[in-house]
């Protein structure tokens, strides 16, 4: 069973002064770096995850600046941050698990000149739950039970 996260539990941050943003909502937007003077920031669209299950996107990315060096875009786990440059566009999955940092990035570097923005389409799917040892042997005891019944039922 798909399932999206809540779409107010991401948030926006943008470092060293900067002015970029969101448009849209978790689970299709565009996350735009930010174009106001002030370099060196990072524009982040991110969450702490609730549950462990499996995160999948299709991104596709553009500039308004000289080229994607200037705007570089991507996602980030906790403290790792993956480019997705130079690229133009693609699809990633990956596992999260409970309590992990995940969300999207644009880095400025000239915060001038134009902005890069991404664009996301993702889905979160949760991880199945395994029942518990116990809930197994209940079951079982169960079935074990109804066969019983059932075979005495027949003599």
């Amino acid at each position: 069973m798909a399932a999206s996260m809540a779409a107010n539990a991401y948030t926006v941050n943008n470092t060293n002064g900067g002015d970029g943003y969101v448009s849209g909502s978790f689970p299709s937007f565009t996350l735009v770096g930010g174009n106001n003077g002030n370099g060196n920031n990072f524009t982040t669209y991110s969450e702490t995850m609730s549950t462990d299950g499996q995160m999948s996107f299709s991104w596709s990315y553009g500039t308004n600046d000289w080229d994607y060096t200037w705007d570089p875009a991507g996602y980030f786990v906790n403290s790792n941050f993956i480019s997705l440059m130079p690229a133009s566009s693609g699809s990633v999955s990956l596992a999260l698990t409970t309590n992990d940092l995940f969300g999207w990035y644009v880095y400025t570097v000239d915060g001038s000149v134009g902005s890069g923005f991404l664009n996301v389409a993702a889905e979160f799917t949760p991880s199945t739950q395994v029942p518990e040892p116990a809930s197994i042997a209940l079951l079982g005891l169960g079935l074990a039970g109804v066969a019983f019944a059932r075979r005495k039922k027949q003599q």
